[in-house]
């Protein structure tokens, strides 16, 4: 059963947060087709681990969707892959309340170095 505050917050201010700051994002389960859905994105640009040899990386963010299934996801997995501005970030854990699931996602690239330069190619 849901608590008095999730219901409040499900009615007025998950909709209000979506309608300010969400993005349309794909959402594609495994063996499933591409969903379009909104959710509010954010990378921590702190939170970037590099593999041993440097060459690669691993971005970190989080996404926030509705819990239902016309608005959102009601049932992500680790591993379902979601596009956010042209890259492909991949599910890793989601802690979830009655009205939001809140995706702990990756996007892993490969660092290369070119004429002394390092740069992030997406892969």
């Amino acid at each position: 059963m849901a608590s008095t505050f999730d219901t409040q917050f499900a009615t007025s201010a998950a909709p209000e947060l979506m309608a300010s700051f969400g993005e349309t994002v794909s959402y594609t389960a495994a063996g499933a087709e591409a969903k379009n859905i909104t959710g509010i994105f954010s990378e921590d640009a702190d939170a970037m681990a590099y593999q041993d040899d440097e060459r690669g990386v691993l971005r970190v963010g989080v996404l926030k969707i509705y819990t239902d299934t016309t608005l959102g996801i009601a049932s992500p997995a680790e591993g379902d892959a979601v596009s956010i501005r042209g890259e492909t970030w991949y599910v890793q854990g989601k802690p979830s309340t009655a009205t939001m699931h809140t995706l702990a996602i990756v996007l892993y690239a490969r660092q290369e170095v070119a004429g002394g330069k390092k740069f992030v190619r997406r892969s």
